[in-house]
């Protein structure tokens, strides 16, 4: 196994042509990397981002192949558990995860490349419960659905760490969206876009299952959330 410098793993992820972009969900890369073949791990049902029955995979998971392939570097994709990708990237069992923001946490463990794509982090809750971040004691005791291994944005976490909001995390957002349906959790935080592609998958099913669409209210996730309202249709 070849072991490189911090300053060559970062050089492995930036492209000359700038494929990676400026973002903020990027690749994390562990300080000891095997210099010919990258062996990578993401997880399943991330739509439109990651997954292995969408088209390449994934927009990110086309990203990602693209960039490194245009400079030469082989890569394996495993398909794992977010949480055990994750934790299996962290001891060095793969070399780099992916999509990840940002974190202090994570800096501490990982280096990250070039961010790949700018996450628009929004609140869904059932189309007829307003949740506001600003308005406090109307979240206190609030159940939020957020997947095990995934990091919250700052203020929601802070308000987990408060006891705020209390946090239930499954395996995977969809199982957030249907949770959130079902009454029996209150919220959950997705991209703008992932959460509109959840939605539509779940549309269909849900309407056979109630007689109507899956309908969420959707509140950009900003210290000051209020104006940025939208709802998605069924």
């Amino acid at each position: 196994m070849i072991r490189v410098s911090k300053a060559h793993a970062r050089q492995l992820l930036e492209t000359d042509g700038g494929i990676l972009g400026a973002a903020l969900l990027g690749l994390l890369l562990c300080a000891s990397v095997r210099a010919e073949v990258l062996h990578l791990a993401t997880g399943d049902d991330y739509a439109p981002f990651t997954g292995k029955a969408l088209p390449g995979q994934g927009m990110l998971t086309q990203v990602v192949r693209a960039a490194l392939a245009e400079q030469g570097t082989a890569i394996t994709l495993d398909w794992l558990p977010w949480n055990r990708g994750y934790l299996k990237a962290k001891r060095g069992d793969y070399d780099a995860t992916f999509p990840y923001i940002r974190s202090a946490e994570r800096e501490a463990e990982f280096l990250y490349s070039a961010p790949i794509y700018v996450a628009e982090p929004y609140i869904f809750s059932r189309a007829g419960d307003h949740i506001e971040l600003d308005d406090l004691p109307a979240m206190i005791g609030r159940r939020l659905c957020y997947p095990l291994g995934w990091q919250p944005p700052a203020a929601i976490q802070q308000m987990v760490e408060q006891g705020v909001l209390r946090r239930h995390s499954p395996l995977g957002l969809q199982e957030c969206a249907r949770l959130l349906l079902l009454e029996r959790d209150d919220l959950f935080i997705a991209d703008r876009n992932l959460g509109a592609v959840l939605c539509t998958v779940l549309a269909l099913n849900w309407r056979s299952f109630t007689g109507h669409g899956c309908r969420f209210r959707a509140v950009r996730c900003t210290s000051s959330s209020r104006g940025s309202i939208r709802v998605l249709p069924s």
